[in-house]
């Protein structure tokens, strides 16, 4: 198959000398089982809760990594990876209380029947929705009396982390190149005279250029 096109190439995934073979964030036992998979490298460093952000942002990042848990460990590791979860959360500063709580929210949900609804959630189905939404930068002081008195006017806001120093001077994407930019203005300059032709495209600008050049050698043909 790796034949067939020479920038497209297949590789094979063996398993280690002890029968563990890791596949994304899964790591698949010797018996087929699965758990969670980290890499060597991996710091176990998430939001801390001491970090500038919303307490339900905070909240979120223990209920994924619990819920990740629940979705991809089978019986026999669960209880070691709620562990290993537990430990993390405590070693970014988040207090053992607060993320036994969580843990315990996520395992009622998670052998409850179906069938089964809060009062939270049957709060949540009927009510209306808010007529007002909108989103906040957060702030650790005023955030959460301004929300209390919008929600009293029955205005729904959420908080967004402000924008850090490591956001406004590091970019980890590189920039798409002009030539492969879509969705974009152009201007063609003509050669023999002061005129331009101006475009608007939603494809990358190289591909339209190219159809302007097969354009004009098919009419001076």
């Amino acid at each position: 198959m790796n034949t067939l096109c020479p920038d497209l190439q297949y590789t094979i995934e063996h398993p280690s000398s002890d029968g563990y073979l890791p596949f994304l964030d899964i790591l698949i036992h010797p018996d087929k089982s699965p758990s969670v998979y980290r890499k060597p490298t991996h710091t176990n460093l998430y939001a801390r809760h001491n970090s500038c952000a919303a307490p339900s942002t905070k909240d979120s990042v223990i209920r994924s990594l619990i819920t990740r848990a629940y979705n991809l460990c089978s019986p026999q590791h669960l209880q070691p990876e709620l562990q290993t979860v537990r430990s993390i959360c405590i070693s970014n500063g988040h207090p053992a209380p607060r993320v036994d709580r969580i843990m315990n929210q996520i395992h009622l949900k998670q052998t409850s029947s179906p069938t089964t609804m809060s009062a939270r959630q049957f709060k949540c189905t009927c009510s209306p929705p808010s007529s007002l939404r909108f989103s906040l930068p957060y702030h650790h002081s005023l955030s959460k009396p301004l929300k209390k008195i919008l929600t009293s006017y029955d205005i729904d806001v959420t908080f967004s982390s402000a924008t850090t120093l490591r956001d406004t001077l590091t970019n980890v994407k590189s920039p798409t190149p002009p030539h492969l930019t879509p969705n974009a203005i152009y201007s063609i300059p003509c050669k023999d005279c002061p005129a331009s032709y101006i475009g608007q495209t939603y494809r990358p600008i190289l591909k339209r250029i190219k159809e302007h050049k097969a354009s004009t050698n098919k009419h001076l043909s």
